[in-house]
């Protein structure tokens, strides 16, 4: 039987691939809905990439033989030795010294963790007579981001996405893993007024839903090098964007809109010059191009003066134009949070809906943590320096 004819339920080979934080019920959450649908696929195996917290507790909360979730929920449908999941399978994520992480905080992190992740899951792909089932529910939104944007990278025919949905009484909750057969009382707790409330809730109330998410597959544009080898992330999506007609970020002033790969994005004034600032600080500063709103805070302050300029070339130079100086009077002083937040948003929407989020994703201004910090988010362009061009500028650009 030909591959490219074959369910994903069909093959001997099954594999349930995902990310994992500190909720590992999403692992038999998912193996729930996976093995309960009309068509089940029940995995042969489990693999998970996570952090040493997280390792710690999929093996305490999942793995434990005697009480283990895993291991009740395979007991409570019929499925022990049917589906092979042991400790070397977590796999925990490591920094650039190869040192185990503990969470995914600074920008390094995050580059780090995108080349294990895509590199993991390409590793699985190369075997013809393997199906994936890759699930995005755990982990932080960039261990996911970074799952899904690696099937889209290397997914076949049979390969699927997905994300697990359980109905909000139940979701997070710290002794929910599955539905189990005979429904049982868990206490859900909630604030009344100053008093906790712990309400009974019966777990045959509980709903866990599959929600497949579509994808599309970028494999036949990158390289068999790629394929086979391994590949940094970065590799791998430059040539994805090497492969396409037109990958060329132009910023035009003229005409008040940038062309995104071709496709033309209309921006008010304010939200041209916010988007040409990102820019221009990207290709002169690299590494050192992501700010946030409290860089531009204080009179005179640079990266505002650079803003100006760009906000002036919108208008050809004009500084006596009413827009601009309105804009420079409510920004004086720099950007607090709710302009700066309101500004990046009203942005990066245009962006998704004049290119859909798949494909706009890429020329979005995006955020990550500052170095050390939970709470402070710098920004950024990141698109490559390379292609991006401005055109039509008449003044005020330096």
């Amino acid at each position: 039987m030909h591959t490219q004819h074959r369910a994903p339920h069909e093959f001997d080979r099954r594999v349930l691939l995902a990310v994992a934080g500190t909720t590992p019920q999403i692992l038999t959450e998912t193996l729930y809905a996976l093995s309960q649908t009309d068509t089940p696929f029940v995995p042969t195996e489990v693999h998970v990439v996570t952090t040493t917290e997280g390792a710690h507790r999929i093996r305490l909360q999942l793995l434990d033989e005697k009480n283990g979730k895993f291991h009740a929920f395979c007991r409570d449908y019929g499925l022990t030795g049917r589906i092979s999941f042991l400790p070397e399978n977590v796999r925990v994520l490591t920094n650039n010294l190869g040192e185990p992480l503990h969470d995914i905080i600074s920008p390094k992190d995050n580059e780090q963790a995108a080349d294990q992740i895509v590199s993991w899951l390409r590793s699985f792909t190369q075997d013809t007579g393997c199906a994936i089932h890759a699930c995005l529910a755990g982990g932080r939104k960039t261990m996911g981001f970074y799952l899904g944007y690696g099937i889209s990278l290397y997914g076949r025919a049979q390969d699927r996405l997905s994300h697990v949905l359980v109905s909000p009484e139940f979701e997070g909750h710290r002794e929910f893993f599955y539905k189990p057969p005979a429904p049982q009382t868990l206490y859900s707790r909630s604030m009344v007024g100053a008093h906790i409330d712990e309400r009974p809730v019966s777990t045959g109330e509980a709903q866990i839903w599959l929600a497949e998410i579509p994808f599309v597959r970028l494999r036949d544009g990158l390289p068999g090098a790629l394929l086979d080898g391994q590949a940094s992330y970065t590799d791998a999506v430059q040539a994805v964007q090497e492969s396409l007609p037109d990958n060329t970020l132009l910023i035009d002033f003229a005409q008040r809109r940038i062309i995104c790969g071709g496709i033309p994005v209309k921006l008010p004034p304010r939200e041209l010059a916010f988007y040409a600032w990102h820019a221009k600080r990207s290709m002169g500063l690299g590494l050192k191009a992501p700010l946030g709103w409290k860089d531009t805070m204080g009179e005179n302050n640079k990266a505002m003066l650079e803003y100006f300029s760009l906000y002036s070339a919108v208008f050809e130079g004009d500084i006596l134009q009413p827009d601009y100086l309105v804009a420079r009077k409510v920004f004086a002083n720099g950007f607090d949070k709710d302009d700066w937040a309101g500004i990046l948003h009203r942005l990066n929407a245009l962006i998704r809906k004049a290119i859909g989020r798949y494909h706009g994703e890429q020329f979005e201004i995006q955020s990550r943590r500052a170095n050390g910090n939970s709470h402070l988010r710098l920004y950024s362009l990141d698109y490559p320096v390379e292609r991006i061009e401005f055109v039509n500028v008449n003044g005020g650009l330096r």
